[in-house]
């Protein structure tokens, strides 16, 4: 009779390990998020200084 080798056992054979990044996905995740997170704050400075402004920007003609 012969085994069947459960799920993971072929999952483990496949796919990578989880911690065995060393937490380098992490860093790359933490950096985007921050990247995100300051083009997010310049885009809301601009249109705060846009609103104070009306005057001046592109759209003036």
């Amino acid at each position: 009779m012969t085994t069947v080798p459960s799920t993971a056992a072929l999952l483990a054979d496949i796919a990578p390990d989880p911690g065995g990044s060393d937490g380098s996905l992490v860093a790359v995740l933490l950096l985007a998020a921050g990247v995100v997170a300051g083009a997010v704050w310049l885009i809301r400075l601009e249109r705060k200084r846009r609103d104070a402004d009306p005057g001046s920007g592109p759209d003036t003609r």
